[in-house]
């Protein structure tokens, strides 16, 4: 039994050691940046001061308050759920640290904001052109051309639900489908072992073993399961 719980007590860590994990190295850039404008690390806070308060709770607090979410429900966090938050954490260093910048420094500073400016789009094309297996290289438009066209050929009323299993890879599925489909249908994450005339659900590719309706494979992507009205 001790050995169950100490797998479930690394199970729910997880999933918040990679969130935080993931941060810290996103912010790294900043912090090498920081470091070549301000020589003095340490500094007094002033407690009382409300722009410093406010910077905190918009640039370091939703990180702590995601992380408890991830750690206290098991969630796995997408690392591009937290991009907005990201604008003001130079902002808040910035202004945590105003009186030690050094001004004569800045052309260091700029030489590295540029070379890092100049980096992420590259490293971010590199990783998108040889990893086809990436969300941002999914054709989520023409998967639901597909689908709509494979629709029309055995159905005759439109489409009202698309069902992905669970929140994960099947809801994005499904919400990615459900937002190109003309019809704009709903999205759902559960559904009956009846499912009603107007419903499609999406999987991986081979993914679905078992379907009353009509399947359909789209290679190497999607497994679809339609049940509609002839």
């Amino acid at each position: 039994m001790s050995n169950l719980s100490g797998y479930a007590f690394f199970d729910r860590l997880l999933y918040p050691i990679i969130f935080l994990g993931k941060q810290i190295g996103l912010l790294i850039p900043v912090f090498i940046m920081i470091f070549f404008i301000v020589k003095k690390i340490k500094i007094k806070i002033n407690y009382k001061d409300k722009k410093l308060i406010f910077l905190f709770f918009i640039a370091v607090a939703p990180i702590i308050l995601m992380f408890l979410t991830s750690l206290i429900m098991e969630t796995r966090i997408r690392t591009m759920w937290m991009t907005s938050f990201y604008l003001f954490t130079g902002l808040f260093f910035i202004y945590l640290y105003q009186l030690k910048i050094k001004l004569r420094d800045l052309t260091n500073f700029i030489r590295v904001f540029l070379f890092l400016f100049i980096l992420s789009p590259v490293l971010y094309y590199f990783v998108a052109y040889t990893q086809n297996d990436k969300r941002t290289s999914y054709p989520g438009k023409k998967i639901s051309q597909i689908v709509q066209k494979e629709w029309d050929k055995n159905f005759s009323n439109k489409i009202e639900v698309v069902f992905g299993d669970g929140w994960i890879n099947g809801g994005w599925y499904a919400g990615n489908l459900s937002y190109h489909l003309k019809s704009r249908p709903k999205r759902a994450v559960e559904i009956d072992d009846d499912p009603k005339i107007g419903t499609i659900i999406i999987k991986g590719f081979n993914e679905i073993k078992n379907c009353n309706g009509v399947v359909y494979q789209i290679k190497p992507f999607n497994d679809i399961c339609m049940f509609g009205e002839k």
